[in-house]
């Protein structure tokens, strides 16, 4: 493990940066709003819209594309991660570099659905997902509805979901000045903690040509 963590501190001071924290927000989490920014759908189906991000970040994005073409970290999304010796689960997007792993799910919303937590954050507490990481993300497409009110209602719902004793602190936190967005720490079942980035995007009717489920 201290081999690991001294790869990790030459690796976040080459590329100028003090923390993970820091790391993750300023490059990942910066890639996926650039990358949103660039967005053209005409579906609200989560895997093509993920699909798209993907191809941005592996083609256009100037956060990732550099970094990527030689090779300096990996993407790679539907990762396949081993929970045991007889069951594996697939998250969304995954960035990987040596000593570093931070793995995204994503999550189509019409309302504050219970789905965002039963069907996404749960995955992070029972170790489906990022078992081993300190960090990870949720990126919830919100379709249709109030984006401010959904995020709101959710952010309700997450303070009491596998809590952190400190979660309240990191509720009001932006992820990278994202506005849409809030962070969250949880324990996970087996009681360590784990740090959750949440970032929205408003995928409202006037952003598609067409609309199709």
């Amino acid at each position: 493990m201290e081999l690991v963590e001294r790869i990790k501190r030459r690796i976040l001071s080459a590329l100028g940066h003090h923390t993970e924290e820091e790391f993750i927000e300023n490059r990942f989490l910066m890639a996926i709003i650039e990358a949103f920014s660039r967005l053209e759908t005409d579906t609200f189906r989560e895997e093509k819209i993920r699909d798209s991000i993907v191809r941005d970040l592996e083609t256009k994005n100037s956060y990732t594309k550099p970094f990527l073409d030689v090779k300096f970290f990996f993407l790679s999304f539907e990762d396949l991660e081993n929970i045991s010796d007889d069951e594996r689960s697939r998250s969304d997007i995954a960035f990987k570099t040596t000593g570093f792993k931070f793995v995204l799910e994503c999550k189509i919303l019409k309302f504050a659905s219970k789905k965002y937590l039963e069907e996404g954050l749960r995955r992070f507490i029972e170790l489906k997902y990022a078992k081993s990481d300190d960090f990870a993300g949720m990126l919830g497409f919100i379709v249709a509805g109030e984006p401010e009110r959904i995020i709101k209602n959710l952010k309700k719902k997450v303070k009491t979901f596998y809590p952190a004793h400190d979660i309240a602190l990191y509720l009001e936190k932006t992820c990278a000045e994202h506005a849409l967005s809030f962070q969250s720490r949880h324990l996970r079942i087996n009681e360590a903690p784990i740090h959750i980035f949440h970032l929205f995007f408003d995928l409202s009717a006037s952003r598609l040509s067409s609309s199709s489920v």
